[in-house]
Order: structure tokens, then sequence, then C-alpha cells
């Protein structure tokens, strides 16, 4: 990101992903959040110590320019009008032009795979403000997305169908495995199913276990908003706390 402000570049960005690349005590909400939901300690301490450090001087002194639902940018004969599409991050932008019916999709929708949507820090019910975030989109007519991974594609609205199909199966999956009893969000998540390599769950890399568990959690979440699933914490060591979810009793 550093690379990018150049002599007469501006940084657009939304203030809530702006101010989040920027704070200085990211990693310390973080382990708050991971460590009672079961992500081994040890772990975290070594994916702190390898990103801790990266660059991070460099992206506080960038100068960022906020912009909003509905902002215009203008390109040459281009408008470009701000979308905001929580999940992926909380301040995710997507940019549509409506004449052309250009949607630039960023990690919001991507073709082939699904984007990471992670609870770690997120501060709410993050899968939920996704699929609403996917369902805004289905107003907007797209001829073309071009999204940050992979390549262009079209027909948004039958990848965010099949996105959706997506996550209910995940959903389903998970009160599954609850219906074994109690687990935290990374045991859940060492039960799923993922396209991850590695012959066993331990021998998958920390980085992708976190990545892994913020998703389980995200949909733990999401379906304890639905009210399908509850969760309990107890103190399991001194100053250290273990949550975990059931599925709801049928009544």
């Amino acid at each position: 990101m550093p690379e990018l402000e150049q002599e007469g570049a501006r940084i657009y960005i939304s203030q809530r992903d702006g101010e989040a690349v920027q704070a200085e005590d990211r990693w310390l909400k973080l382990a708050g959040a991971v460590l009672p939901n079961g992500f081994p300690e040890q772990d975290l301490r070594r994916i702190v110590a390898a990103f801790s450090d990266w660059r991070q001087a460099e992206v506080s002194a960038l100068n960022f320019t906020f912009v909003r639902e509905d902002d215009e940018l203008f390109y040459g004969p281009y408008v470009l009008t701000c979308l905001e599409t929580p999940g992926h991050t909380r301040g995710h932008l997507c940019l549509y032009e409506a004449p052309a019916r250009i949607l630039f999709s960023g990690d919001h929708v991507l073709a082939g795979i699904t984007p990471n949507i992670s609870a770690w820090s997120y501060g709410g019910d993050a899968l939920r403000e996704y699929l609403n975030s996917l369902d805004k989109l289905a107003w907007h007519e797209t001829e073309w997305a071009f999204p940050g991974h992979r390549a262009p594609f079209k027909d948004v609205g039958a990848r965010v169908s099949h996105i959706r199909r997506h996550h209910e199966a995940r959903s389903d999956e998970i009160l599954l495995i609850l219906a074994s009893g109690p687990e935290t969000a990374l045991e859940v998540a060492s039960h799923m199913t993922w396209g991850i390599r590695g012959a066993r769950w331990d021998a998958v890399p920390a980085l992708q276990r976190l990545l892994a568990g913020g998703e389980a959690l995200a949909h733990l979440e999401y379906l304890l908003g639905q009210g399908r699933v509850e969760s309990e914490v107890s103190v399991c060591i001194p100053r250290q706390t273990d949550r975990r979810f059931h599925v709801m009793p049928i009544t």
C-alpha cells in the first residue's frame, strides 16, 4: 500500500478501513477475540511476530482520502459510484459505473472462490452484513465485474446466488457438527470441510487456521443472531476464558 502514495496520486478508502489498517492496537484486539475462541496462544504469537512490524510505520503515515456511500470518483469519461459493502471488512467498498454497467467488486464478489468472512475483531455480525451487502448488488445491473482476485466475470446475479447457497450449506454443516456437543469456534473449524492443503488439521499452517477459525466464528455469530445456537463463556485458567457454542434445543 505505501507504494501507492506517489506524486499526484490520492488513496481513497472508507473511514472504517482506513482507521483499521492504521490502528496501533489491532493486534491486541485480535488477541482478545481469538484466544477465548480456542486459538492457541503460541500460534498467535508466531503470526504476530511475522506480521506486526510489516511496514506499519509506512502505513500509519499514509494520507487517506475517505469516501462513503454514493460518493463519486471521476476517471476520464467514467463516473464511479461508491457502494458500501461490509462483510469481508467492515469498511469494504465496491465501485459501480452505471452507464457502462461495470462493477469493481474488490473482495466482495469473486469468481470461483468465496471471500473470507471473518469475525475476528469485526465487532458485529460479519456474515449477516455480508449477505445484506450481496442483496444490495442485486439492485445494480452489471455487465462485467472486475474483482480484486482472479479473472473478470459476467452474471453477478448468478454468482451472488451461488455464494448465498455456499454460506447456507456452511451454516447447516456447523449445526451438524454441534449436534455432537459444545465446541469452540476453532474446534468447529477443525471439523469443517476446507479446500486447504494439509493431510491433518494440525498440519495446516497457523495463518490458514486463523482464517478458517474466523470464518467458522462468523457463521456461529450469524446462527447466534438467528437464535439457532447459544454460547457459554467459562473461565478455564486464571485470566483466560473459554467460549463454546451449542445448538439450541427444539421446543
